[in-house]
Order: C-alpha cells, then structure tokens, then sequence
C-alpha cells in the first residue's frame, strides 16, 4: 500500500458517501445500494477457509458492486474511487483466493446474522464506539459515518 496516495480517496469517498446517504430518500435506490455494500462483506472471523468480519467492506468490491447499478448516481464516484485505490493505494497484493482486493472500511453491518458473527462490531458498545469512530480524521474528511454508522437496509421487514 501506497501510504502517499491515501489522501488522493478523501474527496470521491465523501462523494460516495453523499450519494450514498442521499440513497436513503429513494427506496429502491435505497435497497440496491444495501444490496452492493452488503455483498461487500467478505468473510467470518470463525471461518478459517474464507476469514474476514461482517462488519468491514472490501473497498474495491463495494465499488464493483456499486458501478453494477448502471445508472445510479453513486457509479460516478464509485467509478473514482475503485481507480484510485486500484491503480494508486494497493501497489501489490498477493491472495490465495482473490476474496479480499487490498482495502477495507468499516460500515456496522445490518443483517442479524452479520451482527451476531462480527467480532468488530458489539452492540452493546455500538454507541461508545460510534462516538470515537466518528472522531477519526477519515469521518471527519469524508462523512463516512453517516454510512458506516448508520447501516443502509436492503430490504424492509413487513409488519405482522
């Protein structure tokens, strides 16, 4: 990793999470975008032949992902980042399986059984932890927060 380039991901990831939080308004854009950022979610801490954590999303992935909704506002700036991160941050990356592309963000994850599987993310220090996560520089620079902290839902439960 390029430590000399991570500043270059500052403004298209404030992009994405804009158009990401913007997602919100619209309910179907809404639940793509979920759907994108959910199937960025490689791995379980107790899965030794596919490891990872529920509650980090593989950057490059998500971006794939997210440019598959074709003319969604957020391909734009999910088209800048994976170049970036793909052409300028990951210098090298060696992998077994190709599951993980070099880069993750952490984004709490909404499905319950992420929730229960996830070693990074405690409910029950989901607030304390929300606070100093907010704190760290990339947030501030980013408003990547409001997406990391506040989970988009794929699809909504029916009352019964």
């Amino acid at each position: 990793m390029d430590v000399r380039a991570a500043g270059a991901v500052e403004a298209p990831l404030k992009a994405l999470a804009d158009t990401l939080d913007e997602a919100r308004t619209d309910a179907r854009r809404c639940r793509a975008c979920a759907a994108a950022l959910d199937g960025a979610r490689v791995g379980y801490p107790s899965d030794h032949s596919n490891p990872g954590d529920p509650a980090l999303l593989d950057v490059l992935t998500m971006c794939d992902n997210l440019v598959r909704l074709e003319s969604d506002p957020v391909v734009g700036p999910a088209t800048v980042l994976a170049d970036i991160v793909r052409n300028r941050l990951v210098t090298r990356l060696d992998t077994q399986k190709h599951h993980y592309q070099g880069v993750s963000l952490y984004a709490q994850p909404g499905r319950p059984k992420d929730i229960e599987r996830s070693y990074i993310f405690v409910e029950d220090l989901a607030e304390e932890d929300g606070a100093a996560y907010r704190k760290l520089a990339l947030c501030k620079a980013t408003g990547w927060d409001r997406i990391a902290l506040n989970p988009l839902i794929a699809s909504r439960r029916r009352a019964s």
